[in-house]
């Protein structure tokens, strides 16, 4: 009798920003989780991805083409309630992120603080 083992799928992050450094630099900071990635460089390319499978956790550049992140991860989370989102920042002063619960963190920060929230958010473990 075979023994059958359960394979859990990592979790999707959205990255949802405009500025091409954005693909290489998340690569660069959460290679070593396992986590898988996905990038949107406006509101549309970001509803299409959500269309294709919803992610865990979004993290979304306020400013981005189509509409502000804020409205963004509200419309998602209104359909998607178990979706975590970060807004990352560079607007002063902070949006305000109370109505929604959502985290701001502003930019630049410190990348670990960053992935340390996408990993807690995520519910994965923390490597290197």
């Amino acid at each position: 009798m075979g023994v059958r083992l359960e394979t859990r799928t990592p979790p999707l992050l959205m990255v949802l920003g405009d500025d091409p450094q954005i693909p290489a630099a998340f690569h660069r900071m959460l290679k070593t989780l396992e986590l898988r990635l996905c990038f949107a460089r406006n509101a549309d390319e970001g509803f299409g991805l959500i269309r294709v499978e919803v992610p865990d956790v979004i993290v979304a550049d306020y400013l981005i083409p189509g509409m502000d992140s804020l409205a963004f991860l509200g419309h998602i989370r209104r359909r998607h309630p178990k979706v975590e989102g970060i807004l990352y920042t560079g607007a002063t002063p902070l949006p305000i992120e109370a109505q929604l619960g959502i985290p701001v963190v502003p930019k630049p920060c410190e990348p670990d603080k960053l992935k340390q929230m996408i990993c807690g958010l995520a519910g994965i473990e923390r490597s290197a």
